[in-house]
């Protein structure tokens, strides 16, 4: 998705009935895939055994520093995440190209 993609599957999430038993899940869900659209270029490709032995891809794991993490937060709390990714060369948060 998209930053408006993303924008507009939480405007339509706003616009709903609140329903509290799907809620949370579509929150959730909304917010998954804003923090893969901002990190994706830092997701993790490793793949580890769980408690089984069966091999397991983690798909929610990044590798990005503590500081862009909290310029993240701040951003999703003022509302402009939406208009930035993550960078990994340049380990830093810029501004996507719409």
């Amino acid at each position: 998705m998209n930053a408006v993609e993303i924008e507009e599957a939480i405007t339509q999430l706003a616009e709903q009935p609140f329903e509290p038993e799907n809620f949370l899940y579509a929150f959730l869900e909304a917010f998954g895939n804003l923090i893969h659209r901002v990190f994706g270029p830092a997701q993790l490709d490793i793949e580890i055994k769980d408690r089984f032995g069966n091999p397991v891809k983690p798909h929610e794991w990044f590798l990005v520093p503590l500081f862009v993490v909290n310029e993240a937060v701040e951003r999703i709390k003022d509302g402009t995440i939406t208009h930035y990714i993550y960078d990994p060369t340049a380990a830093r948060l810029v501004k996507a190209e719409s």
